[in-house]
């Protein structure tokens, strides 16, 4: 029930990689990216990021990205899993556009993200379209979500040949809008992750000090639209409380992240 056989190819591949290595299915591979993935995502966001608010509040919000990306997966128990390498692809497109316009590593971090996993599809579309509203500029999203469109595009085109579309193919299911209440309660609580809220707000507490709105308001509608596609994906299940308390803790760290990255835009 839970093996999607449509699920995008670039996670798999990465296991393949490992078990090569070993010799054998590698758990133990798998679960060592882990802390690659959150060192490439902070060094990357601390690299764009000194370009515009200097290297000490850089290296500052790079360390706070760091503490609630590594807390996050603690406590979602996301080692091994597609959520580390899907934040270090959607860090490092939200970084280049937010700090450095570096449109096309910001183009292959969303490439990255949506064929690493479902989510990732959603998150490419938002951050296109707040890039849309932000910059008045919809040539040059159309030339971002280009390489995501073309690998993910052929993908589905492939699972769809073969009769293997799944999470793709529920474009049509039901949506369970009389359960938006206890969705938004769940999701609700298992966002405190089990701290009284802390991650949220240690993200959110430097934006009171915040000088620089304008260049926030990129990673603020992206942290919007990421909680806004999370809340539609759970109510398409007729009972979600058991997919909430499975899934919450790590997909709520692509907002998560997102603040921060708002937060340190703002700090200049």
């Amino acid at each position: 029930y839970l093996m999607h056989p449509d699920y995008p190819p670039l996670l798999p591949m990465v296991y393949t990689w490992c078990s090569i290595a070993a010799h054998r299915f590698s758990y133990w591979g798998a679960a060592f990216l882990t802390p690659l993935y959150l060192l490439a995502a902070v060094l990357a966001f601390r690299g764009f990021a000194a370009q515009k608010i200097g290297e000490r509040r850089a290296t500052a919000s790079a360390t706070l990205l760091a503490a609630v990306l590594a807390f996050g997966f603690a406590e979602g128990h996301a080692a091994g899993g597609a959520d580390p390498q899907l934040l270090m692809f959607e860090v490092i497109a939200i970084a280049a556009l937010t700090f450095a316009d570096a449109h096309v590593i910001a183009a292959i971090g969303l490439a990255g993200a949506a064929f690493t996993k479902v989510e990732g599809a959603a998150f490419a579309a938002v951050v296109v379209v707040a890039y849309t509203l932000v910059r008045r500029d919809w040539r040059r999203a159309l030339v971002l979500t280009a390489p995501a469109v073309i690998l993910l595009g052929s993908w589905i085109l492939f699972a769809r040949h073969h009769g293997l579309l799944d999470s793709y193919g529920r474009g049509g299911t039901r949506l369970h809008l009389d359960k938006l209440g206890l969705v938004l309660y769940v999701a609700g609580f298992e966002a405190r992750y089990h701290a009284m809220y802390l991650p949220w707000i240690v993200s959110l507490a430097p934006l009171a000090l915040a000088r620089n709105w304008g260049r926030a308001v990129l990673p603020l509608l992206v942290a919007g639209g990421a909680i806004g596609y999370t809340i539609f994906f759970y109510l398409h299940e007729p009972d979600a409380v058991w997919w909430i308390k499975a899934s919450a803790e790590r997909v709520l760290l692509t907002p998560l992240a997102a603040l921060v990255v708002a937060s340190a835009a703002a700090s200049d």
